[in-house]
């Protein structure tokens, strides 16, 4: 399953991130917070949502597609519970990609 993950901000205290997949679009908004945090948590609510899917994912944030190439071996808490929510849910990642 192909889904990407796009993030913008707003107002230098706001950002957006898009999650678009074969099943629609949807966005959510996050205040005072880094770039990273928010793509972590959607990608996990998307793998809480879409329970045995291998994903193929795609991002605007090259540091989130870093993180993500690396993701197993790393012991940042985020990733961790990336970890977590991917063995729970029965998911994977094929590979991951930056987009424009």
């Amino acid at each position: 399953m192909e889904v990407t993950l796009k993030i913008r901000t707003i107002d230098n205290q706001k950002r957006e991130v898009t999650v678009t997949s074969d099943e629609g679009t949807s966005s959510s908004y996050y205040t005072n917070t880094n770039a990273i945090f928010p793509l972590y948590k959607e990608l996990i609510y998307f793998c809480r949502d879409h329970q045995g899917a291998e994903l193929d994912i795609y991002s605007n944030s090259s540091s989130f597609v870093a993180e993500l190439k690396s993701f197993e071996t790393s012991g940042k808490r985020l990733a961790v519970m990336l970890k977590d929510t991917l063995s729970d849910c029965a998911c994977s990642i094929k590979s991951v990609k930056q987009s424009s």
